[in-house]
């Protein structure tokens, strides 16, 4: 009777972060869940007893950089600027040089991708900077006293906007009139907002509430429709200072920045970013094909071999994250041989590596396999992962025996 000897060589490939740097894990659909931080040190002056306060206000994420609004900008008085920064840290800022002192006082922050607005808490304005040139284009009186929070809405070429110790947010134009309002309940004198891109708009309160004394601690995050009805609530609290959603992708959760915290014995301020999704909890399936998916002549060559994954339901709360996990290697001996016996035929193959990876779904195999061999097999592991879990599949490129075998 016939035996066939397997040899499995598996060469296990570890797999780094997200984009984030975050640790993927498990979510329930109820409430908005952790899945990616990015942190960040920035060199402050300690002694301005604002920046030890409450630096940071605002904050708008276009999918690659993040704008923050600093109010304590140092040696100029409150005349604070929008930070830029990206994962790896700090890029640039807006202005580079503040306005007049004891004027700018930015709270809130919105981009479009080409431009930032900023409000202006104490002189009541809205002042819009070009990005790539940190130059002034525009400003316009806000509508309302204390302006705070910011947002930009694309479908429609509008702000909208909350105050202090108000309880409306406002939907205003680029003249500063207000195109429509409506009011929320329960979250105390500091509201913070971000559009959801579907028609809905996350409002919460700033921690400022839980600090003053006279507020208790806020623990709401709620959803509204544009309109002003209430969507969804959530007992969700973790000391907001403001929040934002991707502008380039609305339903990929939110995005909060928390209070900063100074190095001990230092003048270095550290802060973060959290990523937080919500989960549809929906298992995906993963379909594979590989091309090419037979290797011949076998050469030795390494041959480039791209793996088309297809991920269904294709979108979540986030995008699946999708990568090759493994490569396992099989061989057959075409030699009858006693059961006791093992007859490896790889080692007849002296080329090395086997494989390389070029990216998450690009491989190079090689061209070979063993001339006592049935044959050699790549079985290629394929994980995706998404809020709910991880989901693997497997898809075979074969270097046959012969050309018509």
């Amino acid at each position: 009777m016939n035996k066939y000897h397997q040899l499995f060589l598996t060469f296990v490939i570890l797999v780094g972060a997200s984009i984030l740097d975050g640790q993927m894990v498990a979510k329930a659909a109820s409430s908005p869940q952790l899945v990616g931080v990015t942190p960040w040190s920035h060199s402050q002056d300690v002694a301005d007893p604002h920046v030890n306060n409450n630096p940071i206000r605002g904050l708008a994420y276009d999918g690659h950089y993040y704008y923050i609004a600093d109010i304590a900008e140092p040696g100029y008085n409150r005349a604070g600027t929008i930070y830029i920064y990206d994962e790896n840290g700090f890029v640039r800022k807006i202005p580079d040089t503040p306005p007049v002192q004891g004027v700018h006082f930015p709270h809130g922050v919105a981009t479009d991708g080409v431009s930032v607005w900023t409000t202006d808490y104490w002189g009541r304005k809205v002042y819009q900077y070009d990005i790539e040139t940190g130059q002034l284009v525009d400003q316009f009186s806000a509508p309302i006293s204390s302006p705070v929070r910011l947002d930009y809405d694309q479908s429609t070429n509008t702000l909208w906007m909350t105050g202090y110790n108000n309880p409306n947010v406002y939907q205003v134009d680029m003249n500063g009139s207000v195109v429509s309002s409506f009011a929320t309940t329960g979250l105390g004198v500091n509201i913070i907002i971000a559009l959801d891109g579907a028609g809905g708009i996350w409002v919460a309160s700033d921690e400022a509430n839980a600090e003053s004394g006279t507020h208790p601690p806020i623990h709401l995050l709620k959803k509204y429709s544009l309109t002003g009805s209430l969507l969804e609530e959530y007992n969700f609290f973790t000391g907001w200072w403001a929040m934002a959603t991707n502008i380039n992708d609305r339903s990929d959760g939110f995005y909060q920045d928390t209070k900063p915290v100074i190095a001990p014995g230092s003048s270095t301020l550290l802060s973060r970013i959290e990523h937080y999704s919500f989960c549809d909890n929906v298992p995906l399936t993963l379909s594979l094909e590989a091309t090419p998916d037979i290797l011949w002549p076998p050469d030795h060559e390494m041959w480039p071999i791209y793996i088309n994954a297809s991920v269904s339901p294709d979108k979540g709360a986030e995008e699946p994250y999708v990568r090759v996990t493994s490569v396992t290697i099989a061989e057959h001996s075409r030699i009858e041989m006693p059961s006791d016996d093992t007859v490896n035929t790889y080692d007849e193959n002296n080329f090395e590596p086997d494989y390389e990876m070029v990216d998450d779904t690009n491989v190079n195999l090689r061209a070979e396999r063993g001339g006592k061999s049935e044959g050699r097999t790549y079985f290629i592991e394929v994980t995706a992962t998404d809020c709910s879990g991880d989901y693997k599949s497997t898809v075979e490129i074969s270097v046959p025996h012969s050309s018509g075998n």
